[in-house]
């Protein structure tokens, strides 16, 4: 005997599951009658036999033909099983005949997948990309407030009310870089759909927060029936802030005025201003905006009178203005000792220089005696004074002389002064008695 399966046929779509899942064929015998054809239907994914496969056929038309019904319908979805078909003609069996088939079965077949609803069901919308601020060269485990959260719920529906799990997608990930691989580590999603990112997890990959942003994230919900939906991309981008102030007027805090301080810090941190003097006294606090900025005000009145310094607090750290501010004015008492400090402290000043002065004239003038040279006493000054006219005259006619003399650094007198009874002796170079002047 032969036998044939027309329907279906390999390489055929996957048939849909039913319970009336139709195979026909035909079965003929050349010296005989067909009795009957036996199928039989084996799972290839579960490696056993089908317990549900048609009963024997016993009825077939004409030319041979047979049909009967499989139920498929609770089958796996895209499993793969084969049909065996053989005729038997009272004698003997044909030989078996294969068909390989694969059922489709999904378990949403009729079911309405979720839905992604951007405008998001509280009235915030899904954001394409969220700033996380983070402070600079902190080593606090609060160093970028906690990160950020979203709530997926607010974007996810199941229009039957279904429940839905939540989790990141990694199928849009083509050439993912080491940080894309790492999201799945640092961004947790919990069962209820609440979404948590806090760049500090990062530092166990990275010390530098500028390689903590995280790029085209997305979220994916299914249902029961593994049917999905997927939200539009969003970026974790991560803002280094460093705390700064800056005083925006300047001058004395009079009455009814104010010191303004403006600058910028991670949103939503408190920065307080106290007095730097060991009390801390409380003067006002502000709290950062959404944009990284912040101002206060510190008036007169919280400061008092005279002169103070003053510190920020910031995120558990202090921070000491660099310049002190003056608030209120001088009290006519107090400005009358300020003129009089002054005046003393410029007649010390003028003193200390009338002291330096003198000091300095009178050592120059030592200087100057201690340099003059000493004039040997002349032993011979009682010949000299005994013709003092003509001793005058002799040395102005012989000035000349001399200057030529000691040019030429010969230490004698010359040979034009004569005193009566003396004579110059070249030899002992001195006065010595003439021995020819008469007595």
């Amino acid at each position: 005997p032969l036998v044939d399966i027309v329907s279906p046929k390999a390489g055929d779509d996957p048939i849909t599951a039913s319970k009336t899942t139709v195979i026909s064929g035909w079965a003929i015998d050349n010296d005989g009658d067909i009795t009957r054809v036996e199928l039989d239907i084996y799972d290839m994914g579960k490696q056993i036999w089908l317990s549900n496969a048609p009963t024997n056929i016993y009825e077939f038309d004409s030319v041979g033909g047979w049909t009967a019904e499989w139920d498929t319908s609770d089958l796996a979805h895209l499993g793969e099983y084969r049909i065996d078909a053989k005729s038997y003609d009272g004698f003997d069996y044909s030989l078996t005949k294969s068909v390989f088939v694969e059922i489709s079965n999904p378990p949403d077949q009729g079911n309405t997948a979720p839905v992604f609803d951007s405008s998001g069901s509280e009235g915030i919308p899904w954001e394409s990309s969220i700033e996380i601020f983070c402070d600079k060269d902190s080593s606090s485990a609060d160093m970028c407030g906690g990160g950020i959260y979203i709530e997926l719920a607010n974007y996810f529906e199941d229009p039957e009310g279904a429940q839905l799990t939540y989790s990141i997608d990694d199928s849009s990930l083509d050439n993912p870089t080491w940080v894309d691989d790492h999201r799945f580590n640092v961004i947790t999603v919990s069962s209820d759909g609440i979404v948590h990112y806090d760049p500090v997890s990062m530092k166990t990959y990275s010390q530098d927060p500028g390689e903590w942003s995280l790029l085209s994230v997305q979220f994916v919900v299914s249902d029961q029936y593994s049917s999905k939906a997927y939200s539009s991309p969003v970026n974790f981008i991560v803002r280094v802030v460093d705390f700064s102030w800056d005083r925006t007027d300047s001058g004395t805090v009079s009455d009814g005025d104010t010191a303004v301080f403006t600058g910028q810090g991670r949103p939503g941190v408190e920065v307080l201003a106290r007095m730097n003097d060991g009390g801390r006294l409380l003067l006002n606090s502000t709290t950062v905006d959404e944009n990284g900025n912040w101002e206060m005000e510190i008036s007169k009145s919280m400061l008092g009178d005279g002169t103070h310094n003053i510190m920020f607090e910031y995120a558990g750290d202090d921070y000491n203005v660099a310049t002190s501010i003056q608030a209120g004015e001088f009290e006519e008492g107090s400005l009358l000792w300020l003129w009089i400090t002054i005046g003393v402290v410029v007649l010390v000043v003028l003193s200390g220089l009338v002291v330096f002065f003198f000091v300095e004239i009178e050592v120059e003038d030592d200087e100057y005696f201690d340099d003059t040279e000493t004039v040997e006493e002349d032993p011979y000054s009682w010949a000299k004074q005994a013709q003092p006219n003509m001793q005058v005259s002799q040395e102005q006619a012989n000035v000349p002389q001399q200057q030529v003399q000691q040019t030429q650094q010969v230490p004698q007198q010359t040979a034009q002064q004569t005193y009566p009874g003396w004579i110059w002796d070249q030899t002992t170079n001195q006065w010595v008695k003439d021995p020819n002047y008469p007595q």
